[in-house]
């Protein structure tokens, strides 16, 4: 996959458990994080994420959806 390191695969999942459910626009950059990393499942759970929290942005639901695409 374009963007993605054999050598640190975990790096997407250390950095979700760090942020949390901090706010929706760290978790949106959090997906396209991922997503550029290759690692869709972490990217999709992130924006799903996003989503879900008071104050989501317009960005979450952009990303969320061309996630899903």
């Amino acid at each position: 996959m374009v963007g993605s390191s054999p050598r640190h695969p975990s790096i997407v999942a250390a950095l979700v458990r760090r942020i949390g459910n901090t706010d929706a626009a760290t978790l949106t950059n959090a997906a396209w994080f991922a997503a550029r990393r290759g690692e869709l499942a972490a990217a999709r759970a992130c924006a799903h994420r996003a989503t879900a929290l008071p104050g989501d942005t317009p960005c979450a639901h952009r990303a969320l959806a061309l996630l899903d695409a």
